[in-house]
């Protein structure tokens, strides 16, 4: 699962990246001049395939994480990620502002897009591993016999 992640990840931002670089030659687009414009059929595809690819990676990296940490640590994980969700979402209107180029808005997601996909190769396989068990320590907690269940290391 790990390299479908990674995949995903790494093949997402170049979509995005490319529909970026290629809607540039539609904005000086007339209604007289069909020789400047993409064509639509492109970046609709570029456009589809960044969000699949975007949807199959973060499904994936859900997944795992329900395979390779237990409740109360993928709790926190879960509450995190939201949280960053929520304020990305209040700030991407200013990624993708009228006042930056296409290209330099694909770039940044290209390079967030990279580094999730380098940041989701680090993980452990989870392929034929009991679920909630991390493999040694995860997170700077190890499972022991107490109160909560975990100590930190």
């Amino acid at each position: 699962r790990i390299p479908s992640q990674v995949a995903t990840y790494f093949v997402g931002g170049c979509a995005v990246f490319g529909l970026c670089f290629f809607a540039k030659r539609n904005d000086n687009y007339t209604d007289n001049d069909d020789t400047s414009s993409s064509p639509r059929l492109l970046l609709i595809s570029l456009g589809f395939l960044g969000r699949m690819c975007f949807f199959a990676g973060s499904s994936v990296t859900w997944i795992t994480t329900a395979e390779i940490l237990p409740t109360e640590i993928r709790n926190v994980g879960h509450s995190t990620a939201n949280a960053v969700g929520r304020l990305s979402a209040a700030l991407s209107p200013f990624l993708a502002s009228n006042k930056r180029p296409y290209t330099t808005t694909g770039f940044i997601i290209l390079i967030i897009s990279w580094i999730t996909a380098l940041a989701s190769s680090g993980l452990s396989e989870t392929k034929s591993s009991v679920m909630g068990l991390a493999s040694g320590t995860a997170g700077g907690l190890e499972h022991r016999s107490s109160r909560s269940g975990y100590d930190v290391v």
